[in-house]
């Protein structure tokens, strides 16, 4: 789990590869993962984008997936990365679910996403890169995920043609987990 590096002469300890092994067994474990896998190759690669998917852990978004396009911009998030709720639209668009006395708690434009059923991130973490994301509810109608859609900032790319098509991506996949909305 924990291996000692000498190389500086100074004794440091690091996560050796043990946890790597126990983590990535974990994640291959997830049927959410292997369910919305190929709609997230599918969406990447004809946005020529990168897809996340995330779940929350402690009011922390945690990347549990992601997808480059061959033609995508290089991401600063990996799977195991953690981020702020309020500032990424993974975070945003799972918190919009959360019960009334949560989302009371919690900050800004929940409802609007609510309502509109995806979310967006206009350059709020960088000044390169939007986002827009969805849930993935269950079949109980529980959020018990979301996905994402990153590219680079364009002035032509408007985030609400881009965050229905994520919205509809997301359908797709909460039907696969057994949502149904009535």
């Amino acid at each position: 789990m924990v291996v000692e590096d000498n190389q500086t002469g100074i004794t440091k300890y690091k996560i050796g590869l043990a946890s790597f092994l126990i983590g990535s067994s974990y994640l291959n474990n997830i049927d959410i993962v292997n369910i919305a896998k190929s709609n997230l190759i599918d969406f990447a690669n004809k946005m020529n984008a990168t897809t996340f998917m995330a779940v929350l852990d402690e009011n922390m978004v945690t990347y549990i997936y992601k997808y480059e396009s061959e033609n995508s911009i290089i991401t600063t998030a990996n799977v195991g990365t953690r981020k702020s709720l309020h500032c990424a639209a993974l975070g945003k668009a799972m918190l919009a679910y959360k019960s009334e006395v949560e989302i009371n708690k919690l900050i800004e434009e929940l409802a609007e996403v609510r309502q509109r059923g995806y979310a967006k991130d206009d350059r709020e973490n960088t000044l390169q890169q939007i986002a827009v994301a969805a849930p993935l509810f269950d079949h109980e109608g529980h959020v018990v995920a979301a996905i994402s859609c990153v590219g680079f900032y364009e002035s032509s790319i408007d985030l609400d043609d881009l965050g229905l098509l994520i919205k509809d991506v997301g359908k797709q996949i909460s039907y696969k987990l057994g949502y149904n909305p009535q």
